[in-house]
């Protein structure tokens, strides 16, 4: 990861940081964090890292058509503080701590009201853990699946 992420570097195959380029699952070292940052960035799903305090630490492009609002806005809110409908930030609160506190991934289903009408949103919360064992940040991957409903 990058200092938008926490400054922590990047995750190893344990889950813990590391500062070889080689141990992202892969990744050949010549390509590094750099090439990593590129994917993150153009994906089509949104993807964010949220520290324990629940503020989002990363987010990429993505989440500006999944959201309507850009990036920048989300680095350093929660979702309550960034105005999502309370039902709709309390869902996200709740899977967050859930994730944080038993250190296991969680599908959390979300619709978000808007001006051209209910989106409906699949978010995947996987724990990033530390060298120590816990959870230093939950990594939500999240679709807007609404053509599907």
């Amino acid at each position: 990861m990058n200092e938008r992420a926490g400054g922590r570097g990047k995750a190893g195959r344990d889950g813990g940081d590391s500062s070889h380029g080689d141990t992202l699952r892969g990744l050949p070292p010549e390509l590094g964090e750099e090439s990593f940052l590129i994917l993150l960035e153009n994906d089509f799903d949104a993807i964010t890292f949220f520290d324990k305090r629940l503020r989002h630490v990363f987010v990429n492009r993505a989440a500006r058509d999944i959201f309507r609002m850009s990036p920048e806005k989300h680095v350093g809110m929660t979702h309550r503080e960034l105005g999502l409908p309370g039902i709709v930030a309390e869902a996200w609160e709740i899977s967050l701590r859930e994730v944080f506190t038993q250190g296991r991934a969680h599908t959390l289903k979300s619709a978000m009201p808007g001006p051209e009408g209910t989106r409906y949103l699949e978010s995947r919360l996987t724990p990033v853990m530390g060298k120590d064992g816990s959870v230093h940040f939950v990594l939500a991957i999240t679709r807007d699946v609404t053509e599907l409903k």
